[in-house]
């Protein structure tokens, strides 16, 4: 699992997610942002969806409707119309007072993560250390890193 920071940028097929912690100035404040138990806005996720084939353009999750699952399936909580997207992509979930990331989905019978297809990348906008086997994608392109002696 990574932890999702704020202004944090996702590629998944065709579309880029950013997600933003907190209530955002714009935001207002309904019966699917607010609580009854005293939960705070510090701790919403906010995804904006940039895409030519979105379902949901701006959505924010509480703690609450944590996990929830982003992919094709109409089952998903986040609908994405795209084929290079798994039918259940990746799962958000809220653990700790802190937003994480994990591609695929834990599956219920063997409680083991299945991982997409194609893959979920954040765009690293941080040095990142670079570690044997690791793969990383720029643009289409897939780079998978060895050491050699």
């Amino acid at each position: 699992m990574t932890e999702l920071k704020n202004n944090f940028l996702l590629s998944i097929g065709e579309n880029y997610i950013v997600f933003t912690l907190g209530l955002e100035e714009e935001m207002i404040i309904n019966e699917h942002t607010s609580n009854n138990e005293g939960e705070e806005y510090k701790d919403l996720i906010n995804l904006k969806i940039f895409s030519d084939n979105i379902k949901h353009g701006k959505l924010s999750f509480s703690p609450k409707q944590s996990p929830f699952i982003i992919g094709r399936s109409p089952d998903c909580e986040v609908i994405i119309d795209d084929s290079i997207l798994s039918r259940f992509h990746c799962t958000i979930k809220f653990v700790k007072n802190k937003w994480y990331i994990l591609d695929g989905i834990i599956d219920k019978k063997t409680n083991k993560i299945k991982n997409s297809t194609n893959g979920s990348w954040k765009y690293a906008f941080e040095d990142t250390v670079i570690v044997n086997g690791m793969t990383f994608k720029a643009n289409h392109n897939l780079f998978i890193c060895s050491f050699s002696e």
